[in-house]
């Protein structure tokens, strides 16, 4: 029974054999032929058919021939039909399988026989089984994690290598056994990440791989997937994705992709319809305590049909070390208005408006209603609220009066008396900047200093690169010279001019956020203030000149510019009303409120990530850190690294800010998981000194990449000819087996047979034709 499996084994279809019951029929037609006559014995024959034997002999042979033809005719088509492999006889003999199994989060959409996700387990721990029962080595990759390398399962004569006895096979064979257990157990185990499939990064390890072993053989490439046509193609068309396609262009430069056969299961679904919550904004990039703010949050609707009535609802919570492994309680959930209509690949917002009753971190989960791919339903963001904009006011001429001194009228102007107030919290300070004075301030107002002392510089560089802001407003103290020392002042400043008229402000060109509330409005004041003195100057490069002046020069008014994650910005006029009379303007308070706001750390933005994304911070003397993941479990302690560039960072955005390497910056990649991440500091000598601020956890909010969110199918029209394009042959099909793949390229001989049962059918008919002519 054993050798009759394992004959049947030898063909893709093995119940066309019965066929093989009609090579009787020509035997039967020539018997029956022989016997369509009575044999009459008569006398005067008996000469004739003496005669005529050698005839008779020569006519049996014939007979023979064409009978033998046609049987071998019939048996060829057959065996072609049930398709026979020969072991071995092909060149295709698989020596490695690989498989790839895709694990991003577009895998968990639902289907008619459960996600993608869970099928596209089972297919790979089918094609595991497959290599195993057929001795070949195989390996098994993360389609989103590729840096995680692969796990190997090494089968066949290598596995055994240097086994002398009996005995010692079977150890072997019972280790590669419990192997292969743990791989499938692992396999089966797994879940989707919320990252993206990476196949450029999945490519160019595969590469290192291959170019190690060259004269491995012919390797099968199995990649179990959803297929989607933004993993694979450019938007919008049917040609490859670039970064593909140069990768496709490197294998086949290096010899390899003639050692690869493509095989790709496809667990997908044609139907492309999801909704998704791919971002939450809110009105203001300075959110405070007790001030309304808006919150919108946007669903896009990536499917081909529109979507009716999309509702959901905002949860509002509050950092509280307290709450166990979250972190965090809720204090509100706010049902979100419904939305009647998202039309077809377009986004429409949810808004409400919202009140934060205290300062601190507020983790916020928005949600709508599940469907078919429920991950990208849900979308996090932090919000860290604030009690006020901290601003310090350096006064470089201070006097004796409130509005005697160079401050007076700017303090009054960003935190004005009243029942509405600013949201600035102004401090002023008439000696050098220390580090001290700039702890917890957003932004710093230098206002007609001589110059900066090389410690002021140097606090005030820190400052920059932590994401605040420096502004400066000049006047008659202000030494051009030593304002040349100052690295991060964005201008070159000449000497001081004027003229017999007086100068206008006019706002430049370039649209600028903080000039955004003039925007449009006819009649402001803000174009009547009147200049007397100003400096004439030159903006460093990469400069912005938000305003000018209306002298025949247009001398810049307002120049800003970007310092490290920080900016810097000049006010090319005095505070006070020196040499102008802007101070006493209306417009005044309104536009220094916006320039402070403006250069203040926009928190939002910098604690926002995306999956995949690295967490990268500046360590502070004497603390030691510990990153918790959504799951509120705490990360393996070598999970946090020294950041260096090209290296140790697997994520694809995040980078250092400027000059942060070479100081030193710590790293956490393992953010594969939406949800909030918390990286907690503590002191490593108890009792020892670090500041307040150096000690606060920082929160940050890892969403998934709204493009991950689209299921358009690739197609497999499109696909092949993508691919084919690039050189790449593939085989695609549903089925999760390997047999069909193994059999579709491994020893294929049914064309020969084909072949031989048309040459075959040739010659019988030539035979019949030229013994028909005698």
């Amino acid at each position: 029974m054993p050798l009759v499996a394992a004959f049947l084994e030898s063909f893709i279809n093995p119940g066309l054999l019965l066929g093989l019951a009609l090579v009787a029929a020509p035997i039967i037609i020539h018997i029956l032929n022989r016997r369509h006559y009575t044999v009459v014995e008569w006398a005067a024959m008996d000469f004739l058919l003496q005669a005529d034997s050698r005839t008779r002999r020569r006519l049996r042979l014939e007979d023979l021939i064409l009978l033998l033809l046609r049987v071998l005719v019939i048996a060829l088509l057959v065996l072609a039909v049930a398709r026979p492999l020969l072991r071995g006889f092909s060149a295709a003999r698989e020596a490695e399988r690989i498989v790839v199994l895709d694990d991003s989060f577009s895998m968990e959409a639902s289907g008619g026989t459960g996600s993608a996700f869970s099928q596209a387990r089972e297919a790979a721990a089918r094609q595991v089984e497959d290599a195993v029962g057929k001795s070949i080595p195989v390996s098994v990759w993360s389609g989103s994690r590729p840096e995680l390398g692969s796990q190997d399962l090494l089968l066949g004569p290598a596995a055994g290598e240097g086994a002398s006895s009996s005995d010692s096979s079977a150890a072997s064979a019972q280790a590669t056994g419990a192997q292969a257990a743990g791989l499938l157990a692992d396999l089966r185990g797994r879940e989707a990440t919320d990252l993206s499939l990476r196949l450029p990064a999945l490519a160019s390890r595969l590469a290192e791989r291959l170019e190690a072993r060259k004269e491995a053989g012919l390797r099968s490439l199995v990649l179990v997937s959803d297929l989607r046509a933004r993993d694979w193609l450019e938007p919008g068309g049917g040609a490859l994705r670039g970064d593909i396609a140069v990768l496709a262009a490197d294998l086949k430069k290096r010899g390899l992709l003639e050692s690869l056969r493509w095989r790709f299961v496809d667990t997908g679904s044609s139907d492309r319809e999801n909704c998704a919550v791919t971002a939450i904004r809110l009105g203001t990039e300075h959110p405070l305590a007790k001030v309304p703010v808006k919150i919108s949050v946007e669903v896009t609707n990536l499917g081909s049909r529109d979507r009716k009535h999309v509702t959901g609802e905002l949860e509002v919570a509050i950092a509280d070390p307290g709450a166990g492994k979250p972190g965090y309680r809720v204090i509100h959930r706010i049902p979100l208005p419904a939305i009647d209509e998202v039309p077809a690949g377009k986004a429409r917002s949810f808004e409400v408006e919202f009140t934060f009753e205290a300062a601190g971190k507020h983790p916020l989960l928005a949600r709508i209603e599940a469907d078919r791919l429920p991950r990208d339903d849900a979308a996090h963001a932090v919000v860290e609220v604030r009690e006020g904009l901290r601003a310090l006011v350096v006064d470089g001429d201070p006097g004796p009066g409130r509005f005697s001194g160079e401050s007076g009228f700017l303090l009054s102007a960003v935190a004005p008396r009243g029942t509405v107030p600013s949201g600035i919290l102004p401090r002023r300070v008439t000696s050098e900047v220390a580090a001290k004075d700039l702890r917890g301030v957003d932004v710093v107002l230098i206002l007609n200093r001589q110059g900066l002392e090389a410690g002021e510089r140097s606090v005030l560089e820190e400052l920059l690169r932590r994401g605040g802001g420096v502004a400066f407003f000049l006047g008659n103290r202000v030494e051009p010279e030593r304002y040349g020392e100052i690295p991060f002042f964005p201008a070159r400043l000449r000497g001081v001019k004027g003229g017999p008229g007086r100068a206008r402000l006019k706002i430049g060109q370039q649209a600028h956020a903080a000039f955004d509330v003039f925007r449009g409005i006819e009649g402001s004041s803000l174009g009547q203030v009147g200049f007397d003195r100003f400096f004439a100057l030159e903006p460093s490069p990469g400069a912005t000149v938000a305003a000018t002046f209306t002298d025949p020069d247009g001398t810049a008014a307002i120049i800003d510019s970007a310092q490290a994650k920080g900016r810097a910005a000049v006010f090319n006029l005095t505070a006070d009303r020196d040499w102008n009379d802007w101070p006493t303007d209306p417009s005044y308070p309104v536009v220094l409120q916006e320039w402070v706001r403006y250069l203040a750390p926009r928190r939002m933005k910098a604690s926002a990530v995306v999956a995949g994304e690295i967490l990268l911070w500046e360590p502070a003397a004497g603390v030691r850190y510990t990153v918790v993941t959504p799951d509120g479990a705490s990360a393996p302690a070598d999970a946090v690294k020294p950041f260096s560039p090209g290296g140790g960072a697997s994520g694809a955005g995040a980078g250092p800010s400027d000059g942060a390497a070479s100081r030193g910056a710590l790293v956490f990649a393992g953010t594969f998981r939406a949800g909030f991440y918390r990286v907690e500091p503590a002191s490593t000598v108890a009792g020892s000194e670090v500041s307040e601020e150096a000690l606060e956890t920082a929160w940050y909010a890892c969403r998934r990449h709204p493009a991950e969110s689209d299921l358009e199918p690739a197609g497999e029209e499109r696909l092949r000819a993508a691919l084919g394009a690039a050189g790449i042959e593939l085989v695609l099909g549903r089925d999760s087996g390997g047999e069909p793949f193994q059999k579709a390229e491994e020893g294929e001989t049914w064309r020969l047979f084909a072949l031989g049962a048309g040459l075959l059918l040739l010659v019988e008919l030539l035979c019949a034709w030229w013994f028909g002519r005698r």
